[in-house]
């Protein structure tokens, strides 16, 4: 594919957004895992492809990634496939076990915040295209050669088999680790106490039963439950949307129904839910849920962490019409139809939008980090259909 694997830690973001930018400025293809959850192994895979199809990782080496197990898969794979790596050291020391693999590698020293020399885009020029015209963000593309690698080549599945699991664990897992390792001798010792107790009631139960029917204990067989057929849940299909004739705007969620029943009754036609304005929405609002305060209050970002436009956003997903990116950030409430219709008529006053739209994405999020709900919303032209 031709690009740059930007291995590092969430913790360093605002470092990475820089160094990305800069990389695209000075003409490299930029592939970097903006995603603020790493809650799917479906993003790992695509991570494992990233770095099997770079010309070469520069990994951001801190005291946060060497604790990153993300991080240290990353740079195992790439040392697996023989990448060309290119160190920068942000902060702390290179002389740690992780990094051991670089001490025998010239690394950048960048500890002052500052962004590489030219003599560093120079080198990794060399084993990657620079194109005078700007670079471009390449990550989220390639995901259709994903299915063909895991079936094809036995060293990228057992890649992708070898997840972090500690990050893909799901909360109920991460509550019923935490519960359990609370006090795990005080817990050990408390239920050998209750065995004990038990067992001397079942003993004292047994005596008793036996005493009043003349030393005799009968034991009822225990029936056995006849086994439940597994019920397959049924898949339907509705080609036409739900019309929810009695919506009301103001209490109503923001759902693909809810506004697809507000354009019903507005005499428009449905909007279809389209899987790569979803996932464009999604990633968005990942990376909105990483800036500060301040920046969100005062100026919603409409660009993506690159630089990118919806529009160029939209390409690279592999979109082919015309889209435009509505973004609402209430507070710490769930925004509701009418703070999406409102938003409408802000930015697109003249309905131009509203009256050509076929397709429709979105994602809808609260985020415990910042206590904001985050809204972002995708319509487009060109489509006609998930994809």
């Amino acid at each position: 594919m031709g690009h740059v694997f930007v291995s590092y830690s969430k913790s360093d973001n605002d470092y990475a957004m820089r160094l990305v930018q800069k990389l695209r400025q000075e003409g490299f293809d930029v592939w970097i895992d903006h995603r603020s959850l790493h809650n799917s192994e479906d993003w790992w895979r695509s991570i494992v492809l990233a770095i099997w199809q770079a010309d070469a990782v520069i990994v951001l080496l801190t005291p946060r990634s060497d604790e990153s197990r993300w991080v240290q898969r990353e740079i195992t794979i790439a040392d697996n496939r023989k990448k060309p790596m290119f160190p920068l050291l942000l902060e702390g020391d290179i002389e740690t076990p992780n990094w051991s693999l670089f001490v025998r590698t010239q690394y950048t020293d960048v500890i002052d915040g500052s962004l590489p020399p030219a003599e560093f885009y120079e080198e990794l020029a060399r084993y990657t295209p620079r194109n005078p015209g700007g670079g471009r963000n390449v990550t989220d593309t390639g995901q259709q050669q994903i299915a063909t690698l895991s079936q094809s080549d036995p060293a990228f599945r057992d890649a992708i088999s070898n997840a972090p699991q500690e990050e893909l664990l799901q909360n109920s897992a991460t509550i019923s680790k935490t519960v359990t390792a609370r006090n795990p001798s005080k817990r050990s010792a408390l239920l050998k106490s209750a065995i004990l107790l038990i067992g001397v009631l079942v003993l004292g139960l047994v005596i008793s039963v036996a005493a009043l029917t003349g030393g005799r204990v009968e034991s009822t067989p225990t029936p056995t439950a006849s086994p439940t057929p597994t019920q397959r849940p049924v898949i339907t299909f509705t080609p036409v949307p739900t019309i929810d004739q009695n919506l009301d705007p103001a209490a109503a969620a923001v759902t693909v129904g809810s506004i697809n029943s507000w354009r019903a009754a507005q005499g428009r036609d449905p909007l279809e839910h389209n899987n790569k304005l979803d996932s464009i929405a999604s990633v968005h609002l990942n990376y909105l849920a990483t800036l500060p305060l301040d920046t969100i209050r005062d100026d919603l970002p409409y660009l993506s962490a690159e630089g990118l436009t919806a529009q160029g956003m939209a390409q690279i997903a592999g979109y082919s019409g015309e889209v435009q990116m509505f973004i609402y950030v209430p507070g710490p409430t769930s925004p509701t139809l009418q703070n999406l219709i409102d938003l409408f008529e802000q930015l697109d006053p003249n309905d131009q939008m509203q009256d050509t739209a076929q397709d429709i994405g979105l994602a809808d999020q609260f985020s415990e980090d910042t206590g904001l709900h985050y809204l972002v919303v995708l319509l487009g032209i060109g489509e006609g259909g998930t994809s």
